[in-house]
């Protein structure tokens, strides 16, 4: 569990509430922040990534998590839905919903198939819709058409058009 503010703190609650169940001493690792190095290979070690907020708009993590090849359970909020294909890239639960949470990764853990089909889609998907090139098009394309102009002819095109 990455992320948090005061990871000890929430170890003990944890411990105390009986939420590691069965699983062996150390099975969970309660990390803080993580950043470059340590959070790309945090990525490259993990299958599935799970980001349950109760806000959020396009999340940069969730375009690391898909890059790596990841699975991601996330809650239904912002532009997560299509960023995951509408759950072809991982399972969507509502914020909040801690069953529907648990009953996502129960899925994906007893189906590691599964977790891996939907790591190969976001890999494909990140690189294909969410390179820096492909997101300033659409930008401009969104812009254009505010503007009332017509859409730009792709360079491709252009230079088709020029031979």
């Amino acid at each position: 569990i990455a992320g948090l503010p005061h990871p000890e703190e929430v170890r003990r609650r944890q411990e105390r509430q009986g939420l590691a169940g069965s699983l062996p001493t150390g099975a969970i690792r309660y990390l803080g922040i993580v950043e470059g190095e340590e959070k790309d290979a945090l990525l490259r070690e993990s299958t599935i990534l799970v980001l349950p907020s109760y806000f959020e708009s396009m999340p940069i993590l969730i375009l690391e998590a898909m890059a790596a090849g990841l699975s991601v359970v996330a809650t239904r909020l912002g532009a997560i839905p299509e960023m995951l294909g509408e759950g072809r890239g991982g399972l969507l639960v509502s914020p909040g919903d801690r069953a529907g949470l648990q009953r996502a990764l129960d899925e994906l853990l007893s189906c590691p198939s599964l977790a891996g089909d939907q790591g190969r889609r976001n890999r494909v998907a990140v690189h294909r819709e969410y390179t820096l090139e492909r997101m300033q098009k659409t930008l401009e394309d969104l812009y254009r058409e505010a503007a009332g102009w017509p859409a730009r002819r792709s360079h491709r095109a252009s230079h088709r058009a020029v031979r």
